[in-house]
């Protein structure tokens, strides 16, 4: 064969540096949006963020001088669905966005203390004498995060300089274990059950008894032979029960009700309430972007000359009139997805997750007549504030139970179903997921056994079996 060149002409599609940018800020968080803000103003001269004084403007403007300058005229005619033509003020984002520049969204985790710190604080204000000082930041820094003691007393006793005894070191030891939280400074499961209940039982027969049994017969007490337990304890099974609930009441953790992961602040996409007419779905203010183009330096385009420093600004003008319409559709998509979930989930908004309607995310697009991608990355780590909770968008997407009439519910419901039959159940005869799937029939609900026991552990409610030795 002689090669050859030819021709084979074909489509494509190509996704323009505006549209890549379009998707990429339809699935940022809200945390990722402002970062990604923040990004776009340091490289961009012709944005600034609006004075948190200035007067809030309700649509998208575009300066009537914009349309002046040589190039733009077509691109800066305003469209029907995002632009309108004012003289003044300049571009800005049409809803009210940022309180003011200085917002940082990593403010909002909270900032506990940790459990070392805490203990420290409480050591510095207990009367130890020096050594006593020394001995005591030595043990407070060797317990850890649950709260239990690392370090044996003679490793202790070694290393403090002048020497001191065991006997030194297991006295200071007693007197942190008298810290906040109760139990701290515990050397054994044992031991920290022990400090607990003499420290958080009020009723003195019980304290007694729940030492007695912690003490003497933990064995027994880890095994939950509540027979033997009764027994020892010269109690019939009805006196016991008391003893034992003061028991299950301690925390074999102490030191996780300190300290621990700082709890992440959720700012809520949508606000979600109810009025006299229905409900009413809204973007929430404080999590938009408050944009506008610098008038100073669409003032210098007017030259109109071919100068770098012109050409640079004029392509700096298109990327930010570019970037403020890609963050108006953002805010578009986002509020028409929030508000076809808030349609299709009514009945959960006015009686609870058992009324949760099955969804899934090709509904949603369907009806919006959206692509099922575009849907999803809406979806995406958004949240949505409301009069029963704070809930991401992807809660209210669930697969399909069918019922004995033939219909179907969600399987978020049928979950919300099982958790209320296992509180409602016997603490001697729990239901088994026989029993459960069972209950649910007589409720319309056809599900398997298998069923059941997925959604039980996908919400962590352990099996019956051990749901009745907890209960001892």
């Amino acid at each position: 064969m002689k090669p050859a060149l030819q021709l084979r002409p074909s489509q494509h599609l190509a996704l323009t540096p505006q549209l890549q940018q379009a998707i990429r800020l339809l699935q940022l968080s809200t945390v990722e949006l402002q970062q990604e803000v923040q990004s776009v103003l340091e490289d961009n001269v012709m944005l600034e963020l609006v004075d948190s004084h200035a007067e809030s403007v309700t649509t998208i403007a575009v300066s009537e001088s914009l349309s002046q300058v040589p190039g733009e005229a077509q691109e800066v005619a305003p469209s029907q669905s995002a632009l309108a033509e004012v003289s003044d003020p300049p571009v800005e984002s049409r809803y009210p966005g940022q309180a003011d520049a200085d917002y940082d969204p990593l403010a909002q985790h909270s900032t506990a203390p940790s459990l070392q710190a805490h203990l420290h604080w409480q050591a510095a204000l207990t009367s130890f004498t020096p050594v006593d000082q020394l001995i005591a930041e030595i043990l407070i820094d060797s317990i850890d995060a649950a709260g239990y003691l690392q370090i044996d007393s003679a490793e202790v006793a070694a290393v403090v300089q002048p020497p001191v005894s065991q006997e030194d070191v297991v006295a200071v030891l007693h007197r942190i274990q008298q810290f906040d939280p109760p139990g701290v400074g515990a050397r054994d499961v044992q031991e920290c059950l022990l400090l607990q209940a003499r420290q958080l039982i009020a009723d003195d027969e019980l304290k007694m008894q729940a030492i007695s049994l912690l003490s003497d017969h933990f064995a027994l007490l880890a095994a939950r032979d509540e027979k033997q337990l009764a027994q020892v304890l010269k109690l019939t099974p009805d006196a016991l029960q008391p003893v034992l609930q003061q028991i299950r009441s301690l925390h074999p953790h102490p030191g996780e009700r300190v300290g621990g992961a700082a709890a992440d602040c959720v700012m809520p996409d949508v606000l979600v309430s109810q009025q006299a007419s229905g409900w009413r779905v809204e973007l929430n203010p404080e999590t938009l972007p408050k944009l506008r183009i610098n008038a100073d330096y669409v003032a210098l385009i007017r030259r109109a000359d071919k100068q770098a420093d012109n050409v640079l600004l004029q392509e700096h003008l298109q990327t930010a009139r570019s970037f403020i319409r890609n963050l108006q559709t953002r805010h578009d998509t986002v509020l028409q997805v929030a508000q076809c979930i808030v349609r299709e989930q009514q009945a959960f908004f006015a009686q609870g997750v058992v009324a949760m309607k099955p969804l899934v995310l090709q509904e949603v697009a369907d009806r919006l007549d959206l692509h099922e991608s575009t849907v999803s990355r809406v979806t995406s780590q958004k949240f949505m504030q409301t009069p029963r909770g704070t809930f991401a968008f992807k809660y209210f997407f669930s697969s399909r139970v069918k019922t004995t009439e033939g219909g179907c519910v969600s399987s978020t419901a049928v979950c919300a179903r099982i958790r209320q039959l296992v509180q409602a159940e016997s603490a001697h005869k729990p239901l088994s997921d026989n029993a459960l799937a069972e209950a649910l029939k007589t409720q319309g609900i056809a599900i398997a056994r298998r069923t059941v026991t997925k959604y039980r552990e996908s919400m962590r409610i352990p099996p019956s079996g051990e749901r009745r030795r907890n209960q001892i």
